[in-house]
């Protein structure tokens, strides 16, 4: 019985993890499209490495360590668009 729910909850708990990753990528794109490169060069940078870290961590079967580096991916997009507003960072190709 105790199996069954410890495996459920690694599921669970697997499922939500891809999830989060799924989703500060696609946050991290949308920051890269409003100019973050040009106004946010590190924040972009750390925010990109730690996602790929997460990635790693969680192929590698290491949850905890693929949590800790998504919450400074979060940290570092969440960063990247404050300092990137698109009506100041996006280049125009007019």
């Amino acid at each position: 019985m105790w199996v069954a729910l410890v495996l459920a909850f690694a599921c669970a708990s697997g499922a939500e993890l891809g999830g989060r990753l799924g989703d500060t990528a696609r946050r991290l794109r949308e920051v890269e499209a409003q100019g973050a490169m040009r106004c946010a060069p590190r924040e972009l940078a750390l925010a990109r490495s730690h996602l790929e870290f997460a990635e790693l961590e969680r192929d590698r079967g290491a949850p905890t360590r693929a949590r800790q580096h998504l919450d400074i991916a979060d940290e570092n997009v969440r960063a990247a668009a404050e300092l990137s507003p698109a009506d100041r960072c996006t280049v125009r190709s007019d």
